[in-house]
């Protein structure tokens, strides 16, 4: 059962009526549901076809839902059950009304102080949590936190997540994330941590305050390289009403190094805690009632931006009481007193003369690239080659060796995999033959594909295959796909009579006009005409109608740009086609678009 054409099936296992879909990623699209066993409204995460045949993927993909199933936080979105009905995989999770805090800041911009920080506060908390269990995100970004109308954040899709000390499928150290939010280590090639996640929860917070990214750029490599090497320009830069020492937390969870940053996402929660219990409880400047006219806000779509007001003159005076308290709480060091009152932002860090090169084993050719070329060296592919062991399109071997010292500017050379030299066959029968070709082409396989009629199995849909399943081929070899075209018409050829009397137009027994005698005709062009329509001429060329009914036709069996060509309700095609030459009194099927 495909994933992108789910929308129409009324039940997956009997259980979850699919009512509409909510978005999708990657690798997967997610409905909403109904639970009709509980009679409770769902989420569903459902695999895209073309991994379903892919073993790395589905390994992933229930490590994932398994993980997650383990974490039961306020601020997390729960999980609630893992399934697979035939060939889809699924797991089914809570429902969450809101928006993604991405849209909320798309339509916003810059959010007021108060709200990002509680916000911040609570995804901190459910990223506390999950690091306790041992559960890294890896892809902490705004399209993954979704904000309720009254302002509750719950973290989602923790896609790339693995438990710490379980192994992984990949390389421990693979590269995941969204480039705008990853971390320096993980842009290096590097196994992502807790503190990984703090340096994403960092950046978001920065854009949360300003309603900008700290480091944009025209590619993933010049994004990641930003990241290596620059420091973010001060909030207070880009949104002035950000208090210096707001300015100072998100930077220090921005930090370079990870032991430079907060301890843990807790720490960093308390440290937002913190700011906010002291200027609410000290001045008396941010009131409920502030929270609650944003609450409505969110109810409404929009979160309102809170102005300084009266914070602009005893901020000044306030920032440095409040860095005693920081300190008091061991968090920020004398750097951060430093960075407040500095007049000249912190200068970039200038890089070493010498590299070391990174570790490109078992990563997908295009993120080797993008570390490589993000650590100004030149990334070049030297060959590719036939392996049992590396999946396709990753790095084999690479040259220089890792960690080998390297000058900047320096080439390493890369050699990838091109996948199995055998292949084994799964089994096609039942998939359409879109599906069947996909999972061809990601097994470095060709389709050849021969149609023919079948009176069990619908168009567009494998008969048979050759090889058979459980076969092995060699990589880049073909394999024979018996694909459907329903019903075979059944003709009826009119018996030719040894004398044909000349008929008079309309005379009982004769042919219509226009058919010549010895009772051969032309099957006309009727596509694109009304059913009824395609009916009457086919009759009027003196033809039968196929006795089993009109073969109806939908999005289920043919993709959009077939249907596309006619109107519903109108002829697609015509068995046999338009032009043949047939005895008078064949019977012709017709195909029509359904809707």
């Amino acid at each position: 059962m495909a994933a992108d054409r789910l929308a129409g099936v009324s039940l997956l296992n009997q259980r979850y009526r699919l009512l509409s879909e909510l978005g999708q990623g990657g690798m997967a699209r997610v409905y909403k549901a109904q639970d009709i066993r509980l009679g409770r409204t769902v989420a569903i995460k459902i695999l895209r076809e073309q991994y379903a045949g892919d073993r790395a993927f589905l390994l992933r993909f229930k490590q994932e839902a398994h993980a997650v199933a383990a974490l039961s936080h306020p601020n997390i979105v729960a999980v609630y059950d893992v399934g697979q009905d035939g060939a889809t995989y699924y797991f089914v999770m809570e429902h969450v009304e809101g928006v993604t805090l991405k849209e909320l800041i798309e339509k916003q911009g810059a959010l007021g102080i108060d709200v990002a920080i509680r916000l911040a506060d609570q995804i901190c908390a459910g990223l506390s949590f999950a690091h306790s269990k041992g559960i890294v995100h890896r892809d902490v970004k705004p399209q993954n936190v979704i904000v309720t109308p009254d302002l509750r954040a719950k973290i989602t899709d923790f896609g790339i997540a693995r438990a710490l000390d379980a192994p992984s499928v990949e390389e421990a150290n693979e590269v995941f994330g969204t480039v705008h939010y990853i971390s320096p280590e993980q842009a290096q090639g590097h196994a992502a941590t807790p503190a990984s996640d703090i340096y994403s929860m960092g950046v978001m917070l920065y854009e949360m305050l300003t309603g900008r990214l700290p480091f944009p750029g025209n590619s993933p490599a010049a994004v990641a390289t930003k990241h290596l090497r620059e420091q973010p320009p001060p909030l207070f830069e880009i949104q002035p009403r950000v208090p210096p020492t707001v300015n100072d937390i998100v930077l220090q969870a921005m930090a370079k190094d990870p032991k430079d940053r907060f301890s843990s996402a807790d720490r960093l929660g308390e440290t937002l805690r913190g700011y906010i219990d002291f200027v609410e409880g000290r001045t008396g400047l941010i009131h409920k009632g502030k929270l609650v006219a944003a609450e409505k806000s969110a109810r409404d779509g929009t979160v309102r931006r809170q102005g300084r007001g009266g914070l602009d003159w005893l901020l000044i005076v306030f920032g440095l009481i409040t860095l005693v308290l920081i300190l008091g709480l061991g968090v920020l060091g004398g750097a951060v007193i430093w960075r407040v009152y500095s007049a000249t932002p912190t200068p970039a860090p200038t890089s070493s003369p010498v590299l070391y090169v990174p570790n490109l084993i078992g990563k997908d050719w295009s993120m080797a690239k993008v570390i490589v070329e993000a650590q100004n060296l030149a990334y070049k592919e030297n060959e590719r080659q036939f392996s049992d062991t590396v999946p396709l399109d990753q790095i084999i071997r690479q040259s220089p060796d890792p960690a080998t010292q390297i000058q900047p500017g320096g080439i390493v050379y890369v050699w990838i995999s091109k996948g199995p030299s055998q292949v084994k066959v799964p089994s096609f029968k039942g998939l359409s033959a879109d599906e069947a070709s996909a999972q061809l082409r990601k097994m470095g396989l060709e389709a050849q594909r021969d149609d023919s009629f079948d009176e069990q199995v619908p168009v567009g849909f494998v008969i048979d295959q050759l090889p058979a399943a459980g076969a092995n081929v060699a990589a880049g070899g073909s394999i024979s796909l018996k694909v459907s075209k329903g019903r075979a018409p059944t003709p009826t050829p009119v018996p030719r009579p040894t004398a044909v009397p000349t008929p008079t137009v309309g005379a009982p027994g004769s042919f219509p006009p226009g058919i010549p005698q010895g009772g051969m005709v032309i099957v006309p062009q009727v596509v694109g005409k009304p059913e009824q329509e395609a009916k009457d001429d086919l009759q009027r060329a003196g033809l039968r109608l196929w006795p089993y009914g009109t073969n109806y036709q939908g999005h289920d069996v043919l993709p959009d740009d077939d249907l596309k060509r006619v109107c519903v309700g109108c002829v697609l095609s015509t068995n046999p086609t338009a032009g043949t030459k047939v005895a008078s009194g064949t019977e012709v099927q017709i195909a029509v678009r359904r809707n």
